[in-house]
């Protein structure tokens, strides 16, 4: 197959996936410069960043999931208490089971 070919395919295929998305795009301008001969000169380019529907939906799940506490303090408050006071009792008969039911699924999915 031709470079050409394959150059003219890759580019029919992006310009595909552009039309088909439903992206939100952003542009920003940035500056850049670069040296000519003694003297620099600067000229302004836009560069231009396009978010899939897909990505947007994946941030605002990140920004939604930053805003749950990693430690239900409350609850960890209420276990401390009833610990310190004595009130906390450990059920050796269902710790028993869920480690037994633990090491079943390990070893059946497996």
């Amino acid at each position: 197959m031709d470079i050409k070919q394959l150059t003219s395919q890759a580019s029919t295929q992006l310009q595909n996936e552009r039309s088909k998305s439903t992206a939100t795009t952003a542009t920003t301008d940035a500056a850049s410069s670069r040296v000519v001969g003694q003297g620099t000169s600067q000229s302004t380019t836009s560069d231009t960043v396009t978010l899939s529907a897909q990505s947007i939906q994946i941030q605002q799940a990140i920004k939604s999931l930053e805003t749950i506490p990693d430690i239900r303090q409350a609850k960890v408050d209420a276990l401390a208490a009833s610990i310190n006071s004595g009130q906390y009792e450990v059920n050796s008969q269902n710790i028993a089971e869920k480690l037994t039911q633990s090491d079943s699924d390990l070893f059946t999915k497996a």
